[in-house]
């Protein structure tokens, strides 16, 4: 998984304001708009 710190930074946030059920949903989204992202660029590198 890359880096992303926009979304690194809202989780940190989130976590210190001890809302850590929130920072798991939050990382959760991230994850399922990464992975159709991904998708294309798959197929792109197996030419």
């Amino acid at each position: 998984m890359r880096h992303d710190p926009a979304s690194g930074s809202i989780v940190i946030k989130l976590r210190s304001l001890k809302m850590c059920g929130m920072a798991q949903a939050v990382t959760d989204l991230i994850e399922q708009v990464r992975q159709p992202l991904r998708a294309p660029f798959r197929s792109c590198r197996s030419d």
